[in-house]
């Protein structure tokens, strides 16, 4: 006991070095500096308070832990992953999306550099002719004729056609990405595999761009999954052999 105690410090201090050295350098203005200095002090946090817990409950700490890399283990060969596992790992996903997106809207983000001004002047554009209702009528007698840009994206930016509601409209959309593709991740593939899907889509450097940036791509996103999953289909269980016969 006296060794995990030990090595729970130790590794608490290397944290808190990391997280010191990222102070130092001044690199908290980078997504993935600020997402890491997050992570070293939470993993010091912890590990700080292992090396101090009571006997009894380091012991059933170290008991669970066991027990989860069983269970990972045995999942390797086929069996199932514990639920609460996935659920772990899911909630770290949308927390790890909760704490990377107000970094994100903080960096600098100039609408008039890239594709940002063009969607937030064509809404405008929507705007002043009437709105949503007009952009449907639009599109059915074949007057839109923008073909670069969403125009579902483009009738929401509508309502209200400014650069930091059309962030907030791309950040709600993300959100709503993650959300609904890891749902639908866990009920095809179970709760483990929708953890690991949340967890790399929500600290994607791009994903978190876009979903603070006036374009439409986080909305590809969802739909692009929402097709995926209804083309696809629900999963077939594997169909098994038929019975042999008995030798006479």
């Amino acid at each position: 006991m006296l060794r995990t105690r030990f090595v729970c410090a130790l590794v608490a201090g290397v944290c808190v070095a990391a997280a010191w050295e990222i102070v130092r350098q001044e690199l908290t203005d980078r997504p993935l500096a600020a997402g890491a200095l997050v992570a070293a002090l939470l993993a010091a946090a912890g590990l700080a308070a292992a090396a101090v817990a009571p006997r009894r409950v380091l012991a059933r700490a170290g008991r669970r832990l066991a027990e989860t890399r069983k269970h990972w283990l045995t999942a390797a060969r086929g069996e199932q992953v514990p639920p609460r596992c996935g659920v772990a790992v899911l909630v770290i996903g949308l927390a790890a999306f909760g704490l990377l997106l107000p970094r994100f809207l903080s960096l600098e983000n100039d609408p008039s550099r890239d594709d940002q001004g063009a969607f937030l002047e064509t809404a405008r554009n929507v705007a002043d002719r009437g709105g949503p209702a007009s952009l449907l009528a639009d599109l059915y007698a074949g007057r839109f004729a923008e073909a670069n840009r969403h125009p579902l994206y483009i009738a929401l930016l509508s309502l209200s056609p400014r650069f930091e509601s059309g962030r907030v409209l791309s950040a709600v959309m993300a959100g709503a990405a993650l959300i609904v593709t890891s749902l639908l991740c866990a009920r095809r593939f179970g709760l483990a595999t929708a953890g690991f899907f949340a967890v790399l889509l929500a600290t994607n450097a791009a994903f978190c761009r876009f979903a603070t940036s006036v374009v439409c791509e986080v909305l590809v996103v969802l739909l692009s999954g929402l097709a995926w999953f209804a083309w696809t289909g629900p999963e077939r269980p594997a169909a098994s052999p038929p019975p042999e016969r008995p030798v006479r």
